[in-house]
């Protein structure tokens, strides 16, 4: 009997520490009640601000997560210290120097610009960045500044070509022949690069240096022929094919000497060097097979034959107005004769 309450006196202390406990925990359970009917109209407010926004220009974010810590942090991320300034970020699915995503963030841009001038952004300022972006500013860069060069040798070499041929329609056909080159060997050198290299794309400084490298060669190679063809004294479709003859070794062995010079740069393994190699050496079998034994002594024989036939013309029509001229003679005579007989 004393042993059995012993343990009903232990049971009830028990009992007694675990309705406190119990107690406790309700306490706790009413607070957190009261919390969540606290978070449950938050919400239903928050809910109804976005549904009085019919159009969704609007996102409505509750203060708290305004003030909170971490969304502070995403703004300073996105936005400058006087919340003036704003950064979106555009990732695109396509190689950011790939020429796809060149004309990709170009229809950005124009679309941006578009939009600006009819928001509440208007006349303020707008800017792209990326590595997209400097490719881009680095391609228009380097398109002036080779349009620049081009125009500024081409009216050098042209006015070199002047006083050496003594003739504009032959230095025409001088610079034609260079330019066909230029651009035929650009052309065949993606196709070259596609298949050796797996990139068909040429850097943007291999047409510049193709362009001063193969027109600074095909120049001399012209110079030397038309030197002489001068030479010739007879400047007639014979002495064109005889300087063609006599300078086509000569032209033949330096393109060999130049190509194998540029051809030393293919094993470097440096891509825009290998392609402005090819560029080169594709102009130099140009020029010396093609434009200045074919091109260039086919033109200048044509517009030889040209003007033999313009001369011979005009030497029949001179020769018919002669003709004219004293059958008119010959009868005024005759008249004048019967005049004073009558």
């Amino acid at each position: 009997m004393n042993k059995g309450q012993v343990q009903l006196q232990s049971g009830l202390g028990e009992l007694e520490g675990q309705m406190k406990v119990l107690a406790e925990g309700m306490s706790a359970s009413t607070a957190g009640l009261s919390k969540v009917k606290t978070g449950l109209g938050d919400a239903q407010r928050y809910i109804g601000t976005m549904s009085k926004e019919d159009d969704g220009s609007t996102f409505a974010i509750p203060k708290k997560v305004i003030n909170s810590a971490e969304f502070q942090e995403s703004i300073a991320t996105y936005m400058s210290k006087d919340k003036r300034t704003m950064r979106f970020g555009i990732v695109l699915d396509v190689n950011p120097y790939s020429k796809e995503a060149m004309a990709i963030v170009e229809t950005i841009d124009r679309k941006v610009a578009a939009a600006n001038e009819s928001s509440e952004l208007e006349n303020k300022q707008l800017v792209l960045g990326g590595k997209t972006v400097q490719n881009i500013d680095l391609q228009t860069l380097s398109q002036d500044d080779f349009t620049r060069t081009l125009i500024i040798m081409l009216i050098g070499i042209g006015l070199v070509l002047v006083f050496i041929t003594r003739s504009a329609w032959q230095t025409l056909i001088i610079i034609s022949s260079l330019l066909i080159s230029y651009f035929t060997a650009l052309g065949l050198t993606e196709l070259v690069s596609g298949l050796l290299f797996k990139d068909a794309m040429l850097g943007w400084n291999v047409p510049f240096f193709c362009f001063i490298m193969s027109v600074a060669l095909g120049v001399d190679y012209s110079i030397f022929l038309m030197m002489r063809y001068r030479e010739e004294k007879s400047f007639s479709y014979e002495g064109i094919v005889a300087a063609s003859k006599e300078m086509g070794g000569v032209i033949m062995a330096v393109a060999v000497i130049l190509g194998g010079t540029f051809a030393a740069l293919i094993p470097s393994g440096i891509l825009t060097l290998m392609q402005v190699a090819i560029a080169v050496i594709i102009c130099l079998i140009l020029l010396s097979l093609v434009m200045i034994p074919i091109y260039i002594t086919a033109m200048m024989g044509l517009t030889e034959k040209i003007r033999r036939l313009f001369n011979k013309n005009k030497l029949l029509f001179v020769s018919c107005v002669d003709h004219i001229k004293k059958f008119n003679c010959f009868s005024q005579r005759n008249n004048f004769h019967q005049d004073q007989g009558n």
